[in-house]
């Protein structure tokens, strides 16, 4: 008997947390694609690495992301959760159009800085 409350004390907070977890992604999910695809230009300001484990095909997987802050024109500040696969060779202080839908990373693409001639010679 105390096994049975034992068990059913574990799986139904269990239940309950890993219910509330997909609801929450399954509203994000939705409130995302009830946004527009938005396309600004950004700087990169800061560059963090995270991991989210996901569970697929009976095992856990480690999904290495990046959480990339960028800085719009009008100085505010986004941070997004970029995968490794969209990450492209982003660095701190790269200028590019960044795509995004809600709180989605879609693209970023860079702009090539203008090379400035420090040489006063010529």
């Amino acid at each position: 008997m105390d096994n049975e409350l034992f068990n059913f004390g574990i799986w139904i907070p269990l239940g309950v947390g890993f219910s509330i977890m997909i609801i929450h992604s399954l509203g994000q999910w939705i409130k995302n694609n009830a946004q527009p695809k938005v396309s600004n230009e950004v700087v990169v300001v800061k560059i963090g690495r995270r991991r989210s484990k996901s569970f697929r095909h009976g095992s856990f997987v480690i999904n290495p992301a990046y959480d990339i802050t960028f800085e719009l024109a009008n100085t505010e500040r986004k941070k997004l959760s970029v995968p490794v696969y969209g990450n492209k060779w982003i660095s701190e202080g790269d200028i590019g159009v960044l795509t995004s839908q809600g709180t989605r990373y879609t693209n970023f693409e860079k702009i090539d800085k203008p090379v400035v001639d420090f040489d006063d010679n010529n």
